[in-house]
């Protein structure tokens, strides 16, 4: 009898070593992902507020099926804090796919110009050479568990408005 519970345990112990090394490969390919900016869909432009929306395309490689939970956005205009937007709403990415999510971001422009010390001119004339920097933080469930996928995105607003190639 005690020859069969040591093999008993020896194979269940095989199976959760295996499970496990194949669950973290999943979750290497998972963070392996890319987040690519998609569209603006403005919903206000009234001042000092600016109310828009943000598509995002978030590629998941893995064979993993992924649930984001909320996202966090830190906006940095020239190295300069913005604003923090948040979104709660549930996006569900499927596996070895490419998912839209989006958030709806509000900026207080008065408190902007004031934080980055420019005057409404200026703004206008050097705006679409500015360099945007978004800490993104999303916060996915999968398998019952909930971790932080991190991310940063750069880029300058001309980029944005002007159609790839």
């Amino acid at each position: 009898m005690k020859i069969e519970k040591k093999y008993i345990i020896t194979g269940v112990i095989g199976l959760l070593a295996v499970g496990g090394m194949l669950l973290y490969l999943q979750y290497k390919k998972l963070m392996n992902y890319t987040l690519k900016f998609r569209s603006i869909k403005v919903r206000k432009i009234q001042f000092p507020n600016l109310d828009f929306d943000v598509f995002l395309d978030f590629t998941n490689n893995s064979n993993l099926k992924i649930e984001i939970q909320s996202q966090e956005y830190k906006i940095y205009l020239n190295n300069v804090f913005i604003s923090n937007v948040s979104n709660s709403a549930t996006n569900t990415i499927n596996p070895v796919s490419t998912s839209t999510i989006g958030v709806n971001i509000k900026i207080d422009l008065a408190k902007a110009y004031k934080a980055l010390g420019l005057d409404a001119i200026k703004v206008a004339t050097t705006a679409l050479n500015s360099k945007l920097k978004v800490d993104i933080k999303l916060k996915v469930k999968m398998f019952g568990f909930t971790f932080n996928i991190p991310y940063i995105y750069e880029a300058i607003l001309n980029e944005l408005i002007t159609p790839s190639k």
